[in-house]
């Protein structure tokens, strides 16, 4: 008897879930490829869902800063480039990135070096820490160095000519996106985005236009509808930074 009870519940549960469920795409793998167009135009659309946590709400505020123009829909978001100038993150939304979001930082990071490079006065507002000392040896292998607390362009690129590491994938995503405000950067660990986006590096090497797996253009033929990408990147694009090589953004 106990036994059937038990089937009878499994076979419940198995039926209530849903044969197809809708994840959100990740908020911090979407907020990097959503940048790209920031830097030297194009668009770039998502497909899948835009999730509703807190991550979400904190990636929507960073890209407002970074004066992106993007559009969150029920199945797709679309980014369409940069439409003003860009605003550092505010003290408050980096305590709310680091306390609940931390993995957001490195794109906080990017957005702090565009507004440096943009001419506008940074103050870091990070209490001394583990966050505080990534963020600054991240940005000094940018070009960007820290002064009293300020943020200013370096006056030498000594650093930069340094190979640097990434403590996280989403690091290493946010130092290839420096790469469009610095070229020539040096990452010596590329393939730890791979534990998170094992797509990037194809995307970004392909840009403007990324490259799609053959099984992917397979289905499109097969297919009289168009195939759904996860990412789709389109427009002029500036000249990439070179060389970029497998030890190399």
């Amino acid at each position: 008897l106990l036994k059937k009870e038990n089937e009878t519940m499994a076979a419940k549960q198995q039926s209530a879930l849903p044969q197809s469920p809708k994840l959100p795409v990740d908020a911090v793998v979407a907020s990097s490829l959503l940048m790209l167009p920031g830097f030297n135009g194009g668009s770039v659309t998502l497909k899948g869902m835009w999730g509703k946590g807190r991550a979400y709400a904190l990636a929507q505020d960073i890209m407002h800063g970074a004066g992106l123009d993007v559009s969150y829909g029920a199945n797709e978001t679309v980014c369409i480039g940069k439409i003003r100038e860009t605003i550092a993150p505010s003290q408050e939304l980096l305590k709310n990135v680091v306390e609940q979001c931390p993995d957001l930082l490195p794109i906080c990071a990017v957005v702090m070096a565009a507004a440096v490079l943009e001419g506008e006065p940074v103050v870091l507002t990070l209490p001394d820490g583990d966050d505080r000392f990534t963020l600054t040896h991240f940005l000094s292998h940018c070009g960007i160095t820290e002064e009293n607390g300020m943020l200013r362009a370096a006056e030498s690129v000594e650093a930069q000519r340094d190979s640097w590491i990434a403590p996280s994938p989403a690091w290493a995503m946010a130092f290839a996106l420096c790469s469009f405000l610095m070229p020539s950067l040096r990452l010596s660990n590329p393939n730890i985005v791979s534990l998170r986006y094992p797509k990037f590096w194809s995307v970004y090497n392909g840009l403007p236009k990324p490259h799609r797996e053959e099984s992917e253009e397979k289905e499109e033929k097969e297919n009289a509808a168009p195939v759904r990408r996860r990412v789709i990147a389109k427009g002029v694009y500036g000249e990439l930074p070179t060389p970029i090589a497998e030890d190399d953004i």
